[in-house]
């Protein structure tokens, strides 16, 4: 976060359309992120991460940011958990959509989803 504030006094951010995005990994820091600084993301796409809700999930602070999750048909150790957790955003009142590629597996569905990610922004900006 210390990085994106000096890059926003370097450059024109247009806080509208701040976006988070994560993949595998980085999608679990996402996850982490998301709730933690709300109000900087005007949306936000994670992939192939098997994070799911724990008990304490922070439903509230994050339900007016709209969310795209993303898997791979054919990533095996990420589709169950993705559905889990987009199961649970949306139990609990987040907008938030799955995506699913089939036939991509865990190193190709960022490839496969591109195009539906920006799309997804675009839709999306901070209101």
């Amino acid at each position: 976060m210390h990085v994106l504030a000096l890059i926003q006094k370097e450059y024109p951010i247009d806080p509208k359309r701040k976006f988070l995005f994560g993949y595998s990994a980085g999608g679990q820091g996402a996850h982490y992120l998301r709730p933690k600084h709300a109000e900087q993301w005007a949306a936000i796409a994670i992939g192939g991460s098997n994070a799911t809700p724990g008990t304490t999930y922070p439903f509230e602070r994050v339900k007016n940011i709209p969310m795209m999750i993303f898997v791979g048909g054919d990533d095996a150790a990420n589709i169950n958990p993705s559905r889990t957790m987009v199961q649970a955003l949306q139990q609990n009142g987040v907008n938030v959509v799955l995506k699913e590629y089939p036939g991509a597996n865990h190193d190709g569905a960022p490839s496969a989803a591109t195009a539906d990610i920006f799309t997804f922004f675009d839709a999306h900006p901070r209101k």
